[in-house]
């Protein structure tokens, strides 16, 4: 399915490495210029030299965190003086602390929902400015599937994931004056370094959920999320569209 993205000016918040550059590597296979975000300078410039190296687009680095208003005001006015218009923003940067309630402190709580809510709020603000009517401009949050059913030791992250997909539905309805679509997704179990470790000591709990049996690939995600972000899901609003494989869709996979 060919997605008619081509030329749209497309940016990804932490998509130095994992989900986030494989859906950059997604949007640039099907033409779209490509802005990598990330606060890690070392993984930012090895995107920025895979995809330059891969494909025939456009491909422009923003080092810093959208969490911080400076950082997010001076990245969105580079990518004004860049592009001077932006079509896509993909709100996918997001951090987790493996810490149950009771032993979370105040400062870990705040920085769970500054990087991961706080960053969607600074992101988006900043985008809209940039987007224009004519361009079908398309905002897409990342969820998870702790902020459908939480997840022990996760508090934190849980509760700003759930707040995601409130504030998604939220955006749409009072954007939509704007002609901007918001949307988010949802990604089950997914090979990446965060899961790597978990698999090697209770690969059986976490593919047992999954009716298709394995986990996702990275690839899997960015897939779907390119979908998304084009005018073929064009009546895809205020939503969150589970990329999950099943995951607990049943309440006995494994029978």
């Amino acid at each position: 399915m060919k997605l008619n993205l081509e030329g749209k000016v497309v940016l990804i918040t932490g998509s130095g490495k994992g989900i986030g550059k494989e859906i950059a590597k997604s949007l640039a296979e099907e033409g779209a210029n490509i802005i990598l975000n990330d606060v890690d300078p070392i993984s930012l410039t090895q995107a920025e030299e895979e995809l330059k190296s891969t494909f025939p687009v456009g491909v422009f680095k923003a080092l810093g965190s959208m969490a911080e208003e400076r950082d997010a005001e001076r990245m969105f006015a580079a990518i004004e003086q860049e592009f001077g218009v932006l079509d896509i923003l993909i709100n996918n940067a997001a951090i987790l602390i493996d810490k149950r309630f009771m032993e979370m402190n105040l400062m870990e709580w705040r920085r769970i929902f500054c990087n991961n809510l706080d960053s969607i709020f600074l992101a988006s603000q900043q985008a809209v400015k940039l987007m224009k009517r004519d361009r079908e401009p398309v905002i897409l949050n990342a969820g998870s599937f702790g902020g459908l059913i939480p997840a022990i030791g996760y508090s934190a992250y849980n509760a700003s994931k759930a707040a995601i997909a409130n504030l998604t539905r939220t955006m749409a309805a009072e954007l939509n004056p704007l002609g901007i679509r918001v949307a988010g997704y949802i990604p089950g179990v997914v090979l990446t370094d965060i899961i790597k470790p978990m698999l090697e000591h209770e690969p059986q709990r976490l593919i047992g959920q999954i009716p298709l049996g394995r986990l996702a690939d990275p690839r899997d995600i960015a897939n779907a999320v390119a979908f998304l972000a084009s005018g073929k899901a064009a009546y895809v609003n205020g939503t969150m569209m589970e990329i999950t494989g099943g995951k607990l869709c049943t309440q006995n996979t494994g029978r």
